[in-house]
């Protein structure tokens, strides 16, 4: 598979991998050489500036610098986010790992800024890519379970299902599997609680609902009276999940081991990431053993970050046919998804009188 790469000047078919988005190449400042002596230092002197002038102008003039050849209508480059251009782009940059707990593929292209993502391109090519993304993905995957289905991709946490069995039929439950479906789940909170930030919402369902303990109590007041009140107003839509998710997370240790001994930390193991952990291993065995098996099976190279899928923009088509077949042999309804363009036009370095600037 070609590389990914954040992209550099015009895409011509040379191959830029290995070198610095700020490349010396283009009279650029690297920001990984060592030898290179137009690095940020030597950039400062080249402004005039000496040693002991306060850092945050010194940052300010060298954003400046870099930011118009970059991309002009984003305004100033993040100062942070010039680090992770040559960590993306460098040979010592790049890691992949599986972590135990749910067998997620971790990778430096999952770790990028989001910032910097739509500047990816496949080295050496000109396609434009496509991030592809399933909208409320985790929320999604615990209300088709939560309604009876997908159990048998998670036989290890047999031992519970009669915990998810006993309210399926539950109209709350099938409210919130309508929810995730069609995408409002948010939404809907948003209007239940008054938050009209959608991040702030999701952020608290997954704090103070999905992922928090089965205990009401913390140690934070402010927090602890946040939590009460955000529980309430999520069990006035959806009480039947709320109830299940509580069930979950009261899962003795005897039952589920494996989650006791993946969770423990000074021997006390968190039971209350059991519904963290189903979401996550439904995620890889539903997402990546399916989904991307066969996307590879088509002739489609994807890089995926968790419930998203970088792809050729030519390959659209057949991503939209292997996720609906997965999702007929499996029954349930296709999820909702995001599509967000990549390469917008790449970095297009300004060549141009870099030698006197």
């Amino acid at each position: 598979m070609h590389i990914l790469a954040l992209g550099v000047g015009p895409v011509a078919k040379e191959k830029m991998f290995a070198k610095s988005i700020a490349s010396a190449k283009y009279g650029v400042p690297s920001l990984s050489s060592r030898a290179c002596r137009g690095s940020y230092r030597g950039r400062i002197r080249e402004f005039g500036f000496e040693e002991k002038e306060e850092k945050k102008e010194k940052e300010m003039r060298i954003r400046q610098w870099y930011s118009p050849r970059i991309n002009s209508e984003r305004g100033l480059l993040p100062w942070g986010l010039l680090s992770n251009i040559g960590a993306f782009n460098s040979k010592t940059g790049r890691f992949i790992s599986v972590c135990d707990f749910a067998g997620r593929i971790h990778s430096h292209v999952g770790g990028l800024n989001k910032k910097l993502r739509p500047f990816i391109r496949v080295e050496g090519e000109d396609d434009e890519l496509l991030c592809i993304d399933v909208k409320s993905a985790q929320p999604y995957l615990i209300s088709n379970l939560f309604s009876g289905k997908l159990m048998e991709h998670i036989p290890e946490f047999q031992p519970i299902f009669h915990k998810i069995s006993k309210r399926q039929q539950d109209p709350s439950t099938k409210l919130f599997l309508r929810h995730c479906l069609d995408g409002t789940l948010y939404e809907r909170l948003m209007q239940a609680t008054g938050i009209k930030d959608r991040n702030r919402v999701k952020r608290r369902l997954f704090r103070h609902v999905l992922y928090c303990s089965a205990s009401n109590q913390h140690k934070d007041k402010k927090v602890q009276t946040q939590r009460l009140r955000f529980q309430e107003q999520f069990k006035s839509l959806y009480r039947s999940p709320f109830e299940t998710m509580v069930a979950l997370k009261r899962t003795r240790s005897k039952a589920l081991p494996f989650v006791k001994e993946l969770t423990s930390k000074r021997g006390q193991g968190k039971m209350y990431a059991t519904p963290n952990m189903i979401a996550q291993r439904l995620e890889v065995a539903i997402f990546l053993n399916m989904i991307t098996k066969r996307l590879n099976e088509a002739g489609v190279i994807t890089v995926t970050i968790h419930d998203a899928w970088i792809l050729k923009k030519k390959d659209h088509k057949k991503f939209d046919r292997v996720l609906e077949s997965v999702c007929a042999d499996m029954s349930i309804q296709v999820p909702m998804v995001h599509v967000e363009a990549l390469n917008c036009g790449t970095y297009n370095i300004d060549h141009s009188n870099t030698e006197e600037k």
